[in-house]
Order: structure tokens, then sequence, then C-alpha cells
């Protein structure tokens, strides 16, 4: 083997070992990326289901949650920030006021009857920064 076939064959382990470095460091820059917003939205997971269950884990007195849903991510505006809504259905005999009493000092309150026995109540509030939760940009 001459010099210049051994220059080409170390040239191209040089050039080999470039690609699977640059392979490697994007990698594990998609590694890292999916872990940050895995864990962002976790914790806003986290946050917004522990904000719901002042709403949804204890009714009124007499009334049972038939029923029940969630939104979150921008739901009014734009910007940085995550929103969240909430609402149950409650069945049983109230009064509006026993309702809205009941869940007093809950943000953006609002309870309707939907029929003879049967209450709505929804819960809506900006919660906070949105950090890198794709949902919330």
């Amino acid at each position: 083997m001459n010099g210049r076939e051994a220059g080409r064959r170390r040239g191209r382990a040089t050039t080999q070992r470039g690609i699977g470095v640059v392979v490697g460091v994007i990698l594990l820059s998609g590694v890292v990326f999916t872990l940050v917003v895995g864990v962002t939205m976790f914790r806003n997971d986290r946050a917004f289901d522990d904000w719901r269950a002042r709403l949804v884990d204890k009714p009124p007195p007499g009334l049972t949650v038939v029923d029940s849903g969630r939104r979150f991510g921008i739901l009014a505006g734009s910007g940085n920030h995550c929103d969240g809504e909430a609402w149950i259905a409650l069945s049983g005999d109230a009064t509006r006021r026993q309702v809205s009493d009941h869940y007093r000092g809950l943000p953006g309150l609002t309870v309707e009857r939907e029929d003879a026995d049967r209450w709505r109540v929804t819960m809506a509030d900006r919660l906070g920064p949105a950090g890198l939760d794709p949902r919330c940009h």
C-alpha cells in the first residue's frame, strides 16, 4: 500500500467518525429537548389536575357528579401562558345559591341550570406561564 492509499483510508475513517459524532449530537439534542418539553407538560398537567380537583372531588351535599370535562391550553388571548377550564354536571335537589356558595372562591365560576334537577358548574382561569409546553403557545 502506498502513501496515497493510506491517506485516503485515513480521510474516509475521519469523515465517517465525524458523521457519527454529528448524528450522535443531533440525537442527543433531540432526546434532551423531548425530556425538557415532556417534563414541562407533565408539570402543567399535574398543576391543572390539582386545580380541577377543587371542583370535581367535593360536590355539594345531596348532589352527585354525573358528568365532567376539561380543556387546557390557550383558550383566550395569545401569549406564553396556559388556560384551564373545567366543568361538572351535578344531579340532585339544590338551589343556585347552595351550589354557588359551596364553590365560592373558585376562579371564573359560573353556575347554570341544565334542567329541573341538573346543574352545570364551570370554572376557568389563566393557570400561569407555559414554559416549553407546546399546548400553551
